[in-house]
């Protein structure tokens, strides 16, 4: 993380109170009565500008000061600037690396729930898939289903584990269902059909069986 010690906040210009302003130039205004005293017998239009001149001292000395000041803080962040240049790249390095890793955990934890569909079928109107079930791990009755496009990562259909037939789960249509998959099954009616190409079956219901010793 960047130090705090080498942050330089940018100044802001900002111009003292009316009181202290006329201060100075009554201070300033006596002095030069007093260091010329003849100064009041110049002219008035010379007079004028003496006064106006005053006026625009301390400005200009206020203006000075905070040019000097932004030339610092421009110095000072040139010389912090590789500082915090190498301070993005670790943390860039640092962000690259989370971002695999949880790209490694989310694909481990889709592969360990992801089963892919053995057939589909239609009967009295109710949308069936039959999911191919993994050696040692058991699938119980009331599982959520989601089918997915692993390409598109779009959902396709959502159904729910009504029977554990051995080698299979069988997963009842639970809402929603791709028209073109729907109409394709049931075209088929009672006939076994295929799922769409590379779909796959994602549980997504915590209540997933135990793995059989």
């Amino acid at each position: 993380m960047t130090d705090r010690s080498q942050t330089v906040e940018y100044p802001h210009l900002t111009w003292p109170s009316s009181g202290w302003w006329f201060t100075v130039i009554g201070a300033l205004a006596g002095l030069v009565i007093l260091v010329f005293p003849s100064i009041t017998e110049l002219a008035l239009s010379h007079r004028v500008a003496i006064a106006l001149l005053l006026l625009l001292i301390p400005a200009f000395f206020i203006l000075i000061g905070y040019f000097i000041h932004v030339a610092t803080v421009f110095c000072r962040r040139a010389n912090y600037f590789e500082t915090h240049l190498s301070n993005i790249q670790a943390l860039t390095e640092k962000l690259i690396t989370a971002q695999s890793i949880i790209s490694d955990l989310i694909y481990e934890r889709q592969n360990r729930n992801a089963y892919t569909i053995s057939y589909c079928y239609c009967y009295n109107d109710r949308t069936f898939i039959a999911l191919r079930k993994k050696h040692g791990v058991s699938l119980g009755v009331g599982l959520k289903v989601t089918v997915v496009e692993p390409e598109t990562g779009s959902v396709i259909g959502n159904f729910r584990g009504i029977k554990d037939d051995n080698d299979h789960l069988l997963c009842q249509n639970d809402g929603y269902m791709d028209a073109l998959w729907l109409g394709n099954v049931r075209q088929h009616g009672s006939q076994h059909s295929e799922a769409p190409p590379e779909a796959l079956a994602i549980v997504i219901s915590s209540t997933m069986g135990d793995k059989n010793e």
